[in-house]
């Protein structure tokens, strides 16, 4: 919404990271216990650099995803016209809550930037489910739990 709880959020950006805190830890344990101990090094970088790809692409495509919804909500909006009138497109937009703050137009803006970060999030969510699944059908030998 456009007036969010900062404590929610605290909480929220806080189990974010704990969970992907864990995550990564297990990732890495798990690469590390199944690769040649000569190449320990080597993989342990592979998944960094694979993790440093994963988090550049994700901004751009959670991006995409935001600057997307906006043009979406805001051209199907009262406001449309001034989309082409002040040339601006995407998260962009938000230049009108500077412009305009606590007016219509501000507001409005806000929400919509809003609504394309809890729909990025929910594509995400979905992926991430779907990896989940994924997950149960790979290998147990390239579990950690277990070994010796």
């Amino acid at each position: 919404g456009a007036d969010p709880s900062k404590i929610l959020l605290e909480i929220y950006t806080f189990m974010f990271g704990l969970g992907l805190g864990c995550v990564q830890s297990v990732v890495m344990a798990a690469v590390q216990n199944n690769s040649d101990p000569r190449e320990v090094g080597m993989t342990t970088s592979s998944v960094s650099l694979v993790r440093s790809i994963g988090s550049t692409t994700g901004t751009a495509i959670f991006s995409l995803i935001i600057s997307s919804k906006m043009d979406t909500e805001f051209a199907a909006s009262m406001f449309n016209g001034m989309q082409n009138a002040f040339g601006l497109q995407g998260t962009g937009l938000l230049r009108f809550a500077d412009m305009f703050p606590n007016t219509d137009v501000g507001n409005f803006v806000i929400s919509i930037f809003g609504n394309g970060i809890c729909l990025a999030f929910l594509i995400v969510g979905a992926v991430f489910l779907l990896a989940v699944a994924l997950s149960f059908l790979m290998d147990a030998k390239y579990s950690f739990v277990g070994k010796e």
